[in-house]
């Protein structure tokens, strides 16, 4: 519990110091003035590489949560050796992160346009309606809604398959890293086999 409340500080530390840093950005700009392109250049730069930090310390705090669940040690710790383990094995962590951040979009872009076009088909068919007054002059905007609530859910249910399947890979990553010079993997032979051919 005090692993997951040290990592939400950080978080909000790191939120913290970007909203100040933003809004000491915004400041600038105003009195600079807007005809200035070096100050338009820093300031683009700076925000840049403030979302990139943000970026970064989301990752090592979701990877150091993964690791605090596996081994059970302290949040620091949990950041030091998450790291450890993503540098060793930076190309097999990148392909399965690339490839299911297109699989989930394609996904969730699947599930709202089927949650569309099921409510265009029902809104178009007149045998849905009990009567007359019921009638939707274009079934369009209902079916954006519906399709960015389906995109919505959808989204929502594959951040948790995601985080599975970080979780997983980190598992396996860990047991290879551990147990390659014995040779008793807690992975199964399957499992060995297909990620041995694996980059």
């Amino acid at each position: 519990l005090g692993s997951a409340v040290f990592g939400s500080l950080v978080l909000a530390l790191v939120k913290t110091i970007k909203w100040v840093l933003t809004y000491m950005s915004q400041k600038i700009k105003k009195y600079a003035g807007t005809d200035n392109q070096a100050i338009k250049f820093l300031l683009c730069c700076f925000n840049c590489c403030l979302w990139c930090f943000e970026k970064f310390i989301k990752f090592l705090t979701k990877n150091s949560y993964i690791m605090i669940a596996v081994d059970g040690s302290s949040f620091c710790k949990a950041a030091e050796q998450s790291w450890t383990l993503i540098m060793a094995n930076v190309l097999r962590m990148t392909t399965v992160n690339i490839v299911t951040k297109y699989v989930f979009f394609l996904s969730k872009v699947a599930v709202g346009f089927i949650c569309g076009v099921t409510c265009t088909v029902w809104l178009e068919n007149a045998w849905v309606y009990q009567s007359d007054d019921l009638v939707v002059s274009s079934p369009f905007a209902p079916s954006i809604a519906t399709f960015v609530i389906g995109y919505f859910v959808a989204y929502l249910f594959f951040e948790v398959t995601e985080f599975a399947i970080d979780t997983l890979l980190f598992c396996f990553c860990l047991d290879d890293m551990r147990n390659s010079q014995t040779g008793n993997y807690y992975a199964s032979d399957r499992l060995l086999r297909f990620m041995a051919t694996a980059p």
